[in-house]
């Protein structure tokens, strides 16, 4: 018995905070957290690279994200609030898809969001509150130019009547560092700003009342930049 202790132990030490994601977001969630805890304790490698089940490769914030808008939701919620509070995790280093499209952390927060899963919320706002954050850091695809920005997802969300939406979407428009005219663009190459597309939604929708509010909150946050400028 004492041997085969000394043996688990012995590996356990020899685990990085890679596998301890790994061991979290597969169920072993009590292992993996104290291997997490005890590795960024000795200030190991925060943004160590590893690769989802999906073959998405990044770091073990971006990995755990990802997972968010799968069953592993509850698994994830601990450690990436744990990863968060690191001052050396990089909150802007993006996942890579096994086929080399880029998304960065906010952006995956932003689609579990609407994914509809309500810790997505927490995590986003996490994300908002590190003064690293990058708040246009978009995605990028291999496969053409399409590519998509956090307000853009935050509005989609908004606009299908989701509060946490809503909230997302004001506080990326009362940052001063947003850029609200970000272009999104679509598979068809046309770029389109946030704008652009909402008014192109409400003259198909015009009596809806997301679009309507969502509008007001864009006019409001223009309004004020303008004023600001002057």
């Amino acid at each position: 018995m004492i041997d085969c202790a000394a043996g688990a132990k012995k590996q356990a030490s020899a685990l990085n905070l890679g596998d301890a994601t790994l061991l979290v977001l597969d169920g072993l969630v009590d292992d993996g957290m104290q291997i997490a805890r005890v590795e960024l304790a000795k200030d190991a490698d925060v943004n160590i690279e590893i690769e989802a089940d999906d073959g998405s490769k990044g770091t073990p914030l971006a990995v755990a994200i990802h997972t968010m808008a799968t069953s592993k939701e509850e698994h994830a919620v601990g450690l990436l609030r744990l990863l968060l509070a690191h001052t050396k995790a990089d909150v802007n280093k993006p996942l890579t898809s096994p086929v080399g499209s880029t998304m960065p952390p906010l952006l995956l927060a932003m689609t579990v969001v609407s994914a509809g899963v309500p810790a997505g919320l927490e995590i986003a706002k996490l994300l908002l509150a590190r003064e690293d954050i990058q708040v246009n850091a978009a995605s990028a695809s291999v496969s053409g130019p399409s590519t998509l920005a956090p307000l853009h997802m935050a509005l989609a969300a908004a606009a299908r009547g989701m509060e946490a939406g809503f909230e997302l979407t004001e506080a990326l428009l009362s940052r001063s560092d947003i850029d609200v005219g970000v272009k999104m663009v679509g598979p068809d190459g046309e770029p389109m700003t946030p704008l652009m597309k909402l008014t192109a939604m409400l003259q198909e929708r015009p009596e809806d009342e997301n679009l309507k509010r969502l509008q007001t909150m864009l006019e409001a946050s223009a309004a004020t930049r303008k004023k600001d400028e002057l």
